[in-house]
């Protein structure tokens, strides 16, 4: 362990409150385009074209929203990664992994 690791205390947002926003904002928008299509949900991409079209089509708002809220939880989940590659590389961990992640 990295002498420095055991005085000091590392700086950084906590990241249970990261992974709960990250969640939050991901199943919010999940939730938002259902809600919003009245009950639908995004197509598989292996269903026919027309289906697709349509759908996204009909709710574009719904789609257009829920979007928005996925781009968000793609924010805070990187920066929960960034925190967490800080804190590896804080106690002193230089495995290939924490950069890995990192990317």
């Amino acid at each position: 362990m990295n002498a420095r690791a055991e005085h000091e205390e590392h700086k950084g947002p906590p990241l249970l409150a990261l992974a709960i926003v990250s969640a939050v904002l991901f199943f919010g928008g999940l939730i938002a385009i259902a809600v919003m299509s009245g009950g639908g949900h995004i197509p598989s991409p292996y269903e026919p074209a027309f289906a697709t079209a349509g759908f996204f089509s009909e709710h574009e708002n719904a789609v257009r929203v829920g979007a928005f809220f996925q781009l968000g939880s793609a924010i805070v989940f990187g920066l929960f990664t960034a925190v967490v590659v800080s804190r590896l590389w804080f106690l002193g961990v230089r495995a290939a992994g924490a950069s890995i992640a990192l990317f």
